[in-house]
């Protein structure tokens, strides 16, 4: 019968909230220092092509015009994480649209002169974060709305505002930020004044898919991504000017350039270059051709006259067979799946030094078991995405808030089962072991843990196959793993992509679980020997 909770409880809870608390705000200073090694430059980018390419960019100037090292965080989870990241100092550059930042950031209504926009973000951001805007590419990757050919000839669809009659009976396909940004639908509705009939989110790769194949019927889209041509898409003209300039600028820490004068002079060779028809063919390598982007990004510096070094090739094109893709890329997932390992060992393993001796003190003290282990089950229900957004103002973009968020995420089965493992002990057994003299340590560790071992166990072998599917997600917030390739294969539409990094990340858990599984065997006859010596 569950003990009811005693008034003492609530103060109990009180604390280990604040505890929690105080964890976090000694753990943020800690991730602060420990920063990229001196003469390196953090770059990171969001989750769609465009974004990966400029990083490439970006990191090769630098390199060899700058004579920096460079660490590269690329397909992070947005604007905002990225933006975060650079505003805390836990990376240095990111490629930026001036339209985003002034709409999205600055939450000012879109305005279509691009001098305007672009003098205003690198005021603002400037005077606010000390975050500098360098000189914009020629290029504008402005949003439009599109619409499948055949859709665009049946309803007589040019312009945007053709859809004020046909809206309510369409369905729009976006990204997640579309739906909720100034310059996305909201913006849309009241500049057009019209509503779709179904709104659907979407990653930003899988827009242009589910609008071939006919899942939606209008999506959003950038003007110089490839598969707008490649999918037979057709444009609408904004005709009410709605959308702003989206010239990309690069966007860095005002400390990194004070530090490193020659990283601004580097990156200001792209100053005016870039035009609209490049940044689209660059983007069309990677996303139909299956080229590597830093192949891309290489070879476009050697036509431009901008590097030294000579022009490569993909080896294996990432629309090659799934083996010799997979063969090709072996080094680069393997270290990935190291570090997907790292990942969730460490948060399993903390889970485990924090779990099992709390289960153990819920056994002692059951008053505290139903409020405790409901918050410990709130936790669980906090979706993956949400809980690393809170993490990132906290702790920045990496590996500790992966782990930290992982470590709450195992918590639960460790703690349950424990909890429940011990209480599951014949309360004979105890009784006849305190009968022959035994202490209360003597008991929980010759008898209860021994008896429970494979009920804790199966908790342990629980989260640590969980963490591994969830550790996925830790690639948004730039902490690695083998995450990095399904979302950059989602964003390509590319299934060799996204097996790459599932089919590794599915062997992991399946391995783990096996290993784990051994070593409950290898403890069971332990605890078949131990009872019936003690109780002899």
């Amino acid at each position: 019968m569950n003990s009811p909770i005693v008034p003492g409880n609530s103060v109990f809870m009180s604390r280990l909230l604040l505890w929690i608390v105080l964890v976090l705000a000694a753990l943020s200073p800690v991730s602060r220092s420990l920063a990229a090694p001196e003469g390196t430059v953090v770059i990171v980018g969001k989750n769609f092509t465009e974004q990966v390419i400029l990083g490439e960019i970006f990191s090769i100037l630098i390199q060899e015009h700058a004579g920096l090292k460079v660490e590269k965080k690329l397909n992070l989870g947005g604007t905002q994480v990225c933006f975060e990241a650079l505003r805390s100092g836990e990376a240095d550059i990111y490629p930026e649209y001036t339209g985003t930042a002034f709409t999205a950031m600055l939450e000012k209504k879109a305005v279509p002169d691009r001098d305007l926009v672009y003098d205003t973000v690198k005021r603002v951001f400037a005077e606010k974060w000390d975050l500098i805007w360098l000189e914009p590419m020629e290029f504008n990757n402005t949003y439009t709305l599109t619409v499948r050919e055949e859709t665009a000839k049946r309803l007589g669809l040019e312009k945007i505002s053709d859809l004020i009659p046909h809206a309510r009976n369409l369905i729009m396909g976006c990204t997640h930020e579309f739906i909720e940004r100034a310059d996305g639908l909201p913006g849309i509705k009241q500049a057009y004044g019209f509503e779709f009939g179904t709104v659907k989110a979407l990653d930003p790769g899988l827009t242009y898919t589910a609008a071939r194949d006919g899942v939606i019927d209008v999506c959003d889209a950038y003007a110089t991504d490839g598969r707008i041509k490649a999918y037979n898409l057709k444009v609408l003209e904004d005709d009410r000017n709605f959308f702003p300039p989206y010239p990309v600028a690069p966007l860095v820490r005002g400390e990194v350039l004070r530090k490193y004068p020659a990283l601004g002079k580097a990156l200001s060779l792209l100053a005016g270059q870039i035009s609209d028809d490049e940044m689209r063919q660059m983007n069309f390598s990677v996303d139909n051709e299956g080229q590597e982007a830093v192949i891309v990004a290489r070879n476009f510096l050697v036509r431009k006259g901008l590097t030294k070094l000579k022009e490569a090739r993909t080896e294996v094109s990432s629309r090659a067979g799934f083996l010799e893709y997979l063969w090709h890329k072996r080094h680069y997932v393997l270290g990935l799946a190291g570090v997907h390992l790292m990942l969730t060992g460490a948060a399993v393993f903390l889970a485990g030094l924090v779990g099992v001796p709390f289960g153990i003190l819920l056994t002692r003290k059951p008053g505290l078991a139903p409020g405790s282990l409901m918050t410990v089950n709130v936790i669980q229900t906090i979706p993956s995405l949400a809980l690393l957004g809170f993490l990132i103002p906290v702790m920045g973009i990496g590996a500790r808030p992966a782990i930290l968020a992982l470590f709450l995420y195992a918590l639960l089965p460790i703690v349950r089962n424990t909890f429940t493992g011990i209480r599951g002990v014949d309360p004979a057994l105890i009784e006849a072991a305190t009968g022959m003299g035994m202490t209360r340590r003597q008991i929980l560790f010759l008898v209860e843990l021994p008896l429970a071992m494979s009920v804790i166990m199966a908790g342990i072998r629980t989260s640590t196959v969980i963490n591994i599917g969830t550790a996925t997600l830790a690639a948004l917030i730039g902490a690695g793993g083998l995450g990095e390739p399904i979302f950059r294969g989602i964003a390509m539409v590319n299934n060799n992509v996204i097996l790459s990094g599932a089919i590794p990340a599915a062997v992991l858990a399946l391995v783990a679980d096996s290993l784990l599984g051994l070593l409950e065997r290898w403890l069971a006859p332990a605890e078949a020997s131990a009872v019936p010596d003690e109780a002899s």
